[in-house]
């Protein structure tokens, strides 16, 4: 099922953004290793056999974490989890976070990841 037809992520700093077409959900969740907060962005699942919704580039579009925005790359990516379902995982530090474009059709709407998660404290680590 998909929630969003694209979900933009827009960085502080110089650090360019992240889309992601075809999200089933935004989920609050942890870096592994670190623990700290990640707003992690699961794209749907591909259909078996076939190439994800949206054909040529219906995956993730761009790169983040990567160039002079200050983060590494090393703790915001995509991780890939096998299975009966292709997940790709896309996880994002919310203090890095500027705002989101969420798309449904031809809505669009901004929000800030604390509008999307009121009740966790995303300054804490």
């Amino acid at each position: 099922m998909i929630r969003y037809d694209k979900v933009t992520v827009h960085f502080q700093g110089e650090t360019s953004p992240m889309v992601v077409r075809g999200v089933a959900e935004l989920a609050k969740s942890r870096f592994p290793g670190s623990g700290d907060p990640a707003l992690q962005i699961i794209k749907a699942p591909s259909s078996p056999g076939g190439s994800p919704r949206g054909g040529p580039g219906g995956g993730s579009e761009g790169s983040f974490g990567g160039g002079s925005g200050g983060n590494s790359g090393r703790d915001s990516g995509q991780a890939f989890a096998g299975g009966l379902f292709n997940l790709e995982l896309n996880l994002a530090r919310p203090s890095e976070i500027d705002y989101l474009v969420l798309q449904e059709g031809e809505e669009r709407r901004e929000a800030e990841v604390e509008d999307l998660f009121e009740d966790w404290d995303w300054g804490s680590s």
